[in-house]
């Protein structure tokens, strides 16, 4: 028994201190303001690190804080899908203008098989709910409606909105509620308050044609592309459909990281015939007694809504894009709306979601406007990644 503890101890000491022989590398990330940054995903091209550790196997690497020595939280992406990641993620908490430093080395343990069990962020298909695709992280959670929902017999939907659930548990619930199939009532987690309907819920788009939207229906195809431990992404497809004058197809990039409240959503278009730009409109559902704050200047809208299924409480909702991007809020008869030109060959990028009040992240709406204000310099200036050969 005492030959099997020692040879374990000297297992786990070579987990966390790799032989001389075997290179480590140094990732230093920084960042660059002046304001405190909470679970912040650092990203380090695949490429930086073959440059310095020719010889690493993406999936045997694990990351350490250079300082503790502890293990931290990573993740390959494979966006292409050809087997080959092309970044690795994991995330820190940055003071001001702190520089961190974390040892790449060679792992015992394949980094997905060792944190399988450690996701923050969950999505999936969910064909046993009219092919709905929900997904989560430890702050929020959403839905997007799929092809079977417009045919359901009893209450069919066509909407390409964007549901957000009231979520008060930091619990990945998407499986649990569904299995229970009571999440329209809250036992002590949250649950399914938000009426979406044919609007655009929070973050759905529609093409503007200066008087009013043209919509898409429910997607067509899913496709998850990651799935945690850092962070979910996937992509639906949405058939084409008329825009007055031409049609539109889309392909929608959704991305969730841990940590955080709103969605990363990459869209991209084609028009036939083929447009040079064209005006999309965002929105957020209108609802009776919410407050809306707007910040042309750094590209958000904010909203505060009540949610009359647990009075006391509110959904704190925003969509967020590159100033140069917007280019005016108006509203139709559901939705706030922002106005955002697309040209021909760029993707349109925008940020939505939102946070319930119980969860405790934001208490009022003035901290919700606070919030937006900083993750918009957070997402003009990403944390810096370098990568260098440890001496």
């Amino acid at each position: 028994m005492k030959r099997i503890l020692f040879c374990l101890a000297l297992c786990l000491s070579a987990a966390g201190a790799p032989s001389a022989s075997e290179k480590q590398a140094v990732i230093s990330a920084v960042n660059t303001l002046d304001i405190l940054r909470p679970d912040e995903t650092v990203e380090v091209p695949w490429k930086d690190v073959l440059a310095q550790l020719p010889d690493a196997n993406p999936d045997r690497m694990e990351v350490r804080d250079a300082e503790t020595k502890k293990l931290v939280v990573s993740q390959n992406l494979d966006l292409d899908g050809n087997g080959k990641p092309e970044i690795l993620v994991f995330q820190a908490s940055f003071q001001p203008n702190e520089t961190k430093r974390y040892l790449l080395q060679k792992a015992l343990v394949s980094m997905r098989t060792r944190f399988e069990n450690m996701s923050k962020t969950y999505g999936r298909f969910v064909p046993d709910r009219f092919d709905d695709y929900a997904w989560e992280n430890d702050k929020t959670a959403h839905r997007i409606y799929g092809p079977a929902l417009m045919t359901w017999e009893r209450e069919p939907l066509t909407s390409s909105g964007i549901d957000i659930w009231c979520k008060s548990t930091s619990r990945l619930i998407v499986n649990a509620w569904y299995a229970g199939d009571d999440y329209h009532k809250d036992h002590g987690e949250g649950g399914d308050f938000y009426s979406v309907g044919p609007s655009r819920g929070i973050g759905g788009l529609g093409i503007w044609d200066g008087q009013k939207m043209h919509l898409s229906k429910n997607f067509t195809a899913a496709r998850t592309l990651a799935n945690g431990p850092v962070c979910t992404i996937f992509e639906l497809t949405y058939a084409s459909w008329s825009a007055n004058g031409f049609t539109v197809s889309e392909t929608k990039r959704i991305r969730l990281d841990g940590g955080q409240v709103l969605n990363r959503l990459t869209s991209t278009f084609r028009t036939k015939p083929k447009q040079k730009s064209m005006q999309v409109a965002v929105g957020i559902a209108e609802v009776k007694g919410g407050e809306l704050f707007f910040n042309t200047e750094q590209g958000w809208i904010a909203y505060w809504q009540p949610v009359t299924a647990v009075p006391g409480t509110c959904l704190a909702l925003a969509v967020m894009m590159d100033s140069s991007v917007l280019k005016g809020i108006t509203r139709d008869e559901r939705n706030h709306l922002a106005l955002a030109e697309w040209t021909e060959g760029k993707p349109l990028v925008v940020f939505a979601g939102g946070s319930w009040s119980r969860s405790g992240d934001f208490p009022d709406f003035a901290s919700w406007q606070i919030y937006l204000s900083n993750l918009s310099r957070r997402i003009h200036s990403p944390i810096r990644s370098t990568v260098e050969t440890a001496k």
